[in-house]
């Protein structure tokens, strides 16, 4: 899965309904939110509607992941034209959703505007390659965050083509499951980020469409920890699902018990957390960004986390 981690963390920072969400940030967190989004404008390309990708492997291609993230951004800034380029941004993502309940691929989203058709005959369909099912996931609930706060400043239109555009996410993540095969899906229960994604973005889906299954399905759900982006989304279930909902009553709880084993091992000295890793991006993280240090930033400050001045150049893909 690949993740540009400057951004993530940021998403959970800005949500709350404002003119300009800047207004009531804490001051770590106006700082992280701020950077992002200036470092961000600096790729953003208006005549497409997308921002440039962020990796040299890919100069002057556009990426349709972290555009979404730097859409809810811009809602969230709301200043000039920022609302007006959000939902070109999201109308040009949601046309380039897969639509076909017949592909594996469907209800994900292009990873980039340029790719050819997935499963076409130069670009066949390879899981984590042309095409990720984990996208359905990171775009859906930002979707679902620019809906809950910042509807205000969105067309009825964009609102509607979210909601569809939600509905095919969410029926093409109900044909995920953990496979034997390697070269297959793997959402097994212990692949925890998205099976909490996939979570939030169903019940929340299912309620607002009342479509009583995928209510139900977002309401069973297992978790390991992938931490910093199953934080990300043990706060959706916490903030934005009803107070019937089995995520809403368990969310606090899982927040509480991730940040005591977090606890547990963060060295505030060493700026780092202790292994052994399940999966870790290196063996320092004052090397390069991880995504646990955007929530170090956000609640301690920039200086006591493990990022340097500038964060952006620790950035990693993966």
């Amino acid at each position: 899965m690949r993740v540009t981690a400057l951004v993530l963390p940021g998403l959970a920072a800005l949500a709350s309904a404002a003119p300009s969400a800047l207004n009531s940030m804490s001051r770590n967190a106006r700082s992280l939110f701020t950077e992002s989004m200036n470092w961000m404008d600096d790729y953003y390309d208006s005549e497409a509607g997308y921002l440039f990708d962020f990796s040299a492997t890919s100069a002057l291609n556009h990426d349709t992941r972290s555009s979404v993230w730097y859409a809810l951004g811009l809602l969230a800034r709301n200043k000039g034209d920022d609302a007006k380029e959000a939902e070109k941004i999201i109308t040009n993502v949601i046309h380039a959703q897969y639509e076909d309940p017949k592909d594996e691929w469907y209800g994900t989203y292009q990873k980039e505007p340029e790719e050819p058709y997935v499963g076409s005959l130069h670009y066949p369909a390879k899981i984590y390659n042309s095409w990720d099912p984990n996208w359905r996931g990171f775009v859906g609930t930002t979707l679902i965050m620019a809906m809950e706060e910042y509807s205000a400043i969105i067309s009825k239109s964009t609102q509607k083509l979210i909601l569809q555009s939600l509905y095919n996410t969410t029926k093409g993540d109900e044909y995920r499951f953990g496979n034997t095969d390697n070269t297959k899906d793997n959402l097994y229960p212990a692949y925890s980020n998205p099976s909490i994604m996939r979570a939030f973005v169903s019940g929340w889906t299912g309620r607002r469409l009342h479509e009583k299954n995928m209510t139900t399905s977002g309401e069973k759900f297992n978790s390991g920890t992938y931490t910093g982006v199953s934080l990300f989304g043990l706060l959706l279930w916490s903030k934005y699902l009803p107070e019937d909902s089995v995520m809403t009553k368990a969310a606090p709880g899982m927040i509480e018990h991730t940040w005591e084993a977090i606890g547990q091992l963060w060295h505030p000295g060493m700026k780092n957390i202790a292994g052994p890793w399940d999966r870790s991006y290196g063996y320092d993280m004052n090397r390069y960004l991880s995504l646990m240090a955007l929530w170090f930033w956000t609640l301690i400050g920039k200086e006591n986390s493990s990022l340097i001045n500038k964060a952006s150049t620790g950035l990693h893909d993966s």
